[in-house]
């Protein structure tokens, strides 16, 4: 009887034990996808000590750390200009695009921007400005918000006291009838934060 009742707690304790790490298996992968998957703005930037700084890397950061942050490889830097090489990759945000193209951009090797380039078709665009609108309010600290006016009509700002920014503009796509919102958080053109981007 005892080997018995041993064998029925050991059986017990390894259920629950595939239990609790399933369970934790499936939060964790709920938790990803709602911070990377869901709010374009919770993607692009975060907050430290009310400084806008890019999700995954510092302004200033060297290039191949950026390329390491994103999980890419050099496939996919654009050497278009030699002197100023750009990371870009398409991501997908749920409720915008699957086809959002993501853009690092450098200045001395270093980063100084990312942008977020978002096709939506006409029909889409109201929809998507509403869900733009809510996404930013719940995220951006509102004492932030630069531009007054109706939200990205004329395009919207936001500033943090040492002058990074977060840009957020509308334009037409060249041989297309779709527009294209962009998203930039961008490091301040302040002659002191612009220091750390001079060559040594």
């Amino acid at each position: 009887m005892a080997m018995r009742s041993g064998g029925l707690y050991h059986k017990t304790a390894f259920r629950l034990c595939f239990l609790l790490a399933l369970c934790l298996s499936l939060f964790s992968g709920c938790s990803r996808q709602a911070a990377g998957g869901e709010n374009i703005f919770q993607t692009a930037i975060r907050f430290e000590d009310g400084i806008i700084c890019p999700r995954d890397c510092d302004f200033a950061a060297p290039f191949d750390e950026v390329l390491k942050a994103k999980g890419l490889t050099e496939e996919a830097i654009d050497d278009a200009r030699e002197d100023d090489r750009r990371i870009i990759q398409t991501i997908s945000i749920d409720g915008l695009s699957d086809e959002i193209r993501e853009i690092c951009s450098f200045q001395n090797d270093r980063l100084v921007s990312i942008t977020y380039n978002i096709p939506v078709s006409p029909d889409d665009f109201d929809a998507v400005k509403s869900l733009l609108q809510q996404q930013a309010e719940a995220y951006i600290p509102e004492e932030m918000l630069l531009t007054s006016g109706e939200f990205l009509e004329t395009g919207t700002i936001w500033q943090d006291e040492k002058e990074n920014a977060i840009r957020l503009i509308t334009g037409s796509i060249h041989g297309s009838d779709d527009l294209m919102v962009s998203l930039s958080v961008n490091v301040a053109k302040t002659e002191e934060a612009m220091e750390q981007f001079m060559d040594d």
